[in-house]
């Protein structure tokens, strides 16, 4: 592997420099794939779109209609194709493995600037560079649950706190799952 990528919200950047991270120590974040880049800059988790990649193709599955324009509409950000070099694996039970780090600050080879995730997303679908399932459509590749997933990790998420923000999202976009979301907060609580 030659490039990986890496996206931000700030253009123009000369040299990328490594911050602390999640994870406790200073990195610069890089992709393989352009498309995952972009996924990023939406306003995305699990309630909104799915990811995951499906033989060695991104892909987002749309979890309510309208999910991808809420997340990404308007969304910007530049993707920068960065020198592989230096960066090696994240290995961490948090990360994918795809993700892949850097220490050292790097100079990026270019910079692409995206002013609509969506409109670049979808483009990359055409392209063959994403995999795309717009709602009620559920890939094939990916078992029938329900949205039993949406419970078990908003409940995992949440850690027992019913006020917490993600409630007004399930309220918001699965009012369906309501329910069974809070009677599991609450056998959490106990």
């Amino acid at each position: 592997m030659k490039f990986v990528y890496h996206g931000s919200p700030m253009g123009g950047l000369k040299l990328i420099k490594p911050r602390m991270s999640t994870h406790g120590k200073a990195y610069i974040y890089a992709l393989p794939e352009k498309a995952e880049v972009v996924m990023f800059f939406g306003r995305n988790y699990d309630l909104i779109c799915s990811q995951g990649w499906y033989l060695d193709v991104p892909y987002l599955w749309e979890r309510f209609e309208g999910a991808l324009e809420y997340a990404y509409g308007g969304q910007k950000g530049s993707v920068y194709t960065l020198p592989a070099d230096t960066f090696h694996p994240l290995h961490d039970r948090f990360a994918t493995d795809k993700e892949m780090v850097s220490e050292v600050a790097v100079k990026p080879v270019s910079e692409e600037v995206i002013d609509d995730a969506l409109v670049a997303l979808r483009n990359m679908a055409k392209e063959k560079e994403l995999l795309i399932f717009n709602y009620p459509n559920r890939p094939d590749f990916l078992p029938d649950r329900g949205k039993d997933d949406l419970i078990q990790k908003t409940i995992m998420f949440t850690n027992g706190d019913a006020d917490h923000p993600v409630v007004a999202d399930v309220r918001q976009f699965h009012p369906d799952i309501l329910d069974r979301v809070l009677d599991g907060i609450r056998a959490k609580q106990d």
